[in-house]
């Protein structure tokens, strides 16, 4: 009976001891299910932040720390250069600024110098937060991040950019220095494009600017024939009415665009406000470049109801056109020649070759800066055929060939025009449409010669104009010289002040 009572107890125990082995046994995890679970709460620290981000993000098996915990000591705050994969690990964050230390103490610009001083906030004055997001912020490259290159467009970018399209999302708003070497292997693009520009610019200048000197110098020195005052006619209503427009939209263009570029200077900011503030130099920036595109088209126009069809191509050679040809080489050389006292004054007809440059260089510029500033003014309907990122390309080369037609136009343009001793103070051509025959016997003689052999200098002979209108075009002219100098010297004096 006892025997039988022990057995029963011992079975019933053995039992119990069993149930109560099993229940602790699957109330501890095996080592994979621990394993998982410390994973995975490594992954909630470092990749789910106080609630703003869903809890779906855990169950994303893509975007789990591609390094791992960073080494200690490692500082947070004014990261050496070497630490760019530190930084791109943390691209991947749902908070980007996990483990930072003092971070409320911090300010955006403390740890991101570059992009703090990026154009959308320099000049339209937007916040870190308006695109990043109040904290925690989370890193670009993660998967429900608004900065995620799959949805920036619609999160980000429509805030202020309405319709914006994913191809437009990738403009790189915080673009590299497009001068740096690295910039060579992380945006080709814009490093080839930038450098082509500033070739071609320093091309311009460096063969221009000391010609131009030496000109003046040589012009100087060089006695001009007085005789009895008589005028010829150089240009038609319908020639000076399109410089007058081309100088007043040029002079606004160049004003406008520098109240933008400038906008962080109190130069800047006064010359906006000029026209309205710094959204409104933008409108009138726009619009009076497309009328300028107009203007250029009207012009087009124009030429091909001038050029002589019939005698193609033989009236394109003529000395009257403004084509290029090989004869303007040899007359450049020896113009050169003639400048160190080496050659005889060449004989120039009609159109010299510096004219000539200066010609096209508006059909260089019109299809540059208006190619460039429509794909800039109209990006939305533009990046649907082309990527985003293209505009920033379009930014330098428009700025860049912005600042080269303002530099040759107001140093190179108006020391030839206005400054030299055969016309200053002020060449009156494009106003009068006439110039001094004695001048133009001086310097184009070869003109004048061929408008006396063929009978033809009488016809072209113009009487003095009006005294009242040469003050009106001395004023205009005057006005047009000193806002292209203010431009240019406000511009050169600020240039150290602004964000490039």
């Amino acid at each position: 009976m006892i025997e039988n009572f022990r057995l029963f107890f011992l079975q019933r125990v053995g039992l119990l001891s069993g149930f109560v082995l099993l229940l602790a046994l699957n109330a501890l995890p095996p080592f994979a299910l621990a394993q998982n679970n410390n994973r995975l709460r490594l992954f909630r620290e470092r990749q789910i932040s106080s609630g703003y981000f869903n809890e779906v993000d855990v169950s994303s098996p893509f975007y789990l720390p591609l390094v791992g915990e960073p080494k200690a000591g490692r500082r947070y705050i004014n990261l050496p250069p070497r630490s760019g994969t530190f930084r791109r690990w943390r691209t991947f964050l749902a908070d980007s600024h996990y483990g930072i230390k003092i971070l409320k103490l911090q300010k955006c610009q403390d740890c991101h110098p570059r992009q703090s001083r990026d154009y959308h906030t320099v000049r339209a004055r937007i916040t870190c937060f308006q695109c990043h997001g109040d904290e925690p912020i989370a890193g670009i490259n993660h998967f429900y991040s608004s900065m995620n290159s799959t949805r920036r467009h619609s999160y980000v970018c429509a805030k202020c950019h309405e319709g914006a399209n994913n191809s437009y999302a990738s403009y790189v708003v915080h673009a590299p220095n497009p001068a740096a070497a690295a910039t060579r292997g992380s945006f080709p693009m814009l490093f080839f494009a930038f450098w082509i520009m500033v070739a071609v610019a320093a091309g311009t200048f460096a063969v221009f600017l000391p010609h131009t000197l030496i000109w003046g110098y040589r012009d100087l020195m060089t006695s001009h024939m007085q005789g009895d005052g008589r005028r010829i006619k150089r240009f038609s209503l319908a020639q000076r009415l399109f410089h007058f427009l081309l100088m007043l939209s040029f002079l606004t263009q160049a004003a406008t665009g520098l109240s933008r570029m400038y906008i962080e200077t109190q130069w800047g900011r006064s010359l906006a406000s000029i026209f309205g503030g710094y959204q409104w130099a933008l409108t009138i920036h726009k619009w009076v470049g497309i009328f300028m595109l107009i203007l250029f088209g009207v012009h087009l126009l124009y030429i091909f109801n001038k050029i002589e069809w019939r005698r193609l191509p033989r009236s394109l050679k003529s000395p009257d056109s403004l084509l290029p040809q090989w004869s303007d080489v040899r007359l450049a050389l020896q113009h050169v020649g003639w400048f160190f006292g080496r050659s005889t004054p060449p004989q120039f007809d009609r159109w010299g070759y510096w004219e000539k440059f200066d010609y096209w260089a508006v059909f260089w510029g019109m299809a540059i800066l208006g190619g460039t500033g429509l794909i800039l003014a109209y990006s939305l309907y533009s990046t649907r055929f082309i990527p985003g990122w293209t505009l920033n390309v379009a930014f330098w080369i428009h700025r860049l060939e912005a600042l080269l037609a303002i530099g040759h136009v107001f140093i190179i343009h108006f020391f030839i025009a206005h400054i030299r001793r055969h016309s200053f103070p002020m060449d009156r051509a494009m106003f009068e449409g006439t110039v001094s025959l004695d001048a133009a016997r001086q310097e184009k003689p070869a003109w004048i010669a061929r408008l006396e052999q063929n009978g033809e200098l009488e016809a072209v002979l113009a009487p003095k104009p009006n005294r009242k209108l040469r003050f009106l075009y001395y004023l205009i002219g005057f006005a047009a010289v000193g806002v292209g100098l203010f431009l240019l010297i406000g511009g050169l004096v600020q240039s150290r002040h602004i964000t490039w």
